[in-house]
């Protein structure tokens, strides 16, 4: 009788391990970031639900990224987003399913494509006779000889990676030191020029008016060179780029440069700059 009973106590005594085994997780629940998942062993990830033993879409998208966006697999499970998988993820490239009942994850989808600026870099103006920030040479200057009279043959010009959305652009030559020093000074607002077209990027030395483009307007000729005072003078020269083809504008002199520049700076979409400094030479 000892003999038979003893199968007895043992099931009995393997019950407590039995009962131990048994998973506290329902057939669907979500998961937190790798934690085991519910019904048949899947792994979730980042919280998605798992069903039938499928990983929830894992796979690395082109960007190089895992895929958390929540995509939903084939096998039903649901990723913190919640959008359909093989969709658009927010990187822009799309994310494969994973393998309904299985383990293994569908493959990356293609990288989406994007768009920047209208050229990509900042709107920049360059001189191929000025460095930026250095002496301007003594011909773009009152004691230069030819060009316009006695202010200086003009000096070339060249203008790139305007924004988006620009329709036309306007020159500026003015003195700084005169205009945004403690006392200001019309007399430093030199010359400029608008309605510029945007087919006109770039223009040769000893440019005028005319070679701006058709219906470009401007005071002084456009370019007027330094002729300071007294001591050294910093020299603004600027290209504004700006939202319309052409604006009728009649303003003259110096201070008509003044009112002009005020307005357009207040409309621009972007500046570009270059500046140089200069110093008369004493007059015998």
């Amino acid at each position: 009788m000892l003999v038979r009973r003893l199968p007895i106590f043992a099931l009995l005594a393997g019950l407590p391990l039995v009962l131990a085994n048994c998973g506290s997780d329902t057939t669907t629940p979500g998961n937190v970031a790798g934690a085991p998942s519910g019904q048949a062993g899947a792994t979730n990830v980042a919280g998605a639900q798992g069903v039938a033993g499928a990983a929830v879409a894992g796979a690395t998208n082109a960007a190089g990224a895992t895929n958390v966006a929540g995509a939903t697999n084939v096998a039903g499970a649901t990723n913190v987003a919640g959008a359909p998988a093989g969709g658009s993820n927010s990187g822009g490239a799309s994310a494969g399913g994973a393998t309904g009942g299985g383990s293994s994850a569908g493959a990356a989808g293609k990288a989406g494509s994007g768009s920047g600026g209208t050229t990509g870099g900042s709107f920049t103006l360059t001189s191929a006779e000025i460095v930026n920030g250095m002496p301007i040479p003594e011909a773009h200057t009152c004691d230069g000889k030819g060009g316009f009279g006695n202010w200086g043959v003009s000096p070339s010009f060249k203008w790139s990676n305007p924004p988006a959305g620009t329709m036309s652009y306007a020159f500026f030559m003015i003195d700084w030191t005169l205009t945004m020093g403690t006392t200001s000074n019309v007399n430093g607002y030199h010359s400029a020029a608008w309605n510029i077209p945007t087919t006109t990027t770039q223009v040769a030395k000893d440019w005028a008016l005319a070679d701006l483009g058709t219906g470009v307007k401007g005071i002084n000729g456009g370019y007027y060179g330094p002729c300071p005072p007294s001591g050294t003078d910093t020299y603004h020269m600027i290209v504004m780029a700006l939202p319309m083809a052409s604006y009728n504008i009649t303003a003259t002199g110096t201070g008509g440069v003044k009112s002009t520049y005020d307005m357009l700076k207040g409309v621009a979409l972007a500046t570009a700059e270059l500046t140089g400094t200069y110093k008369t030479k004493p007059k015998p």
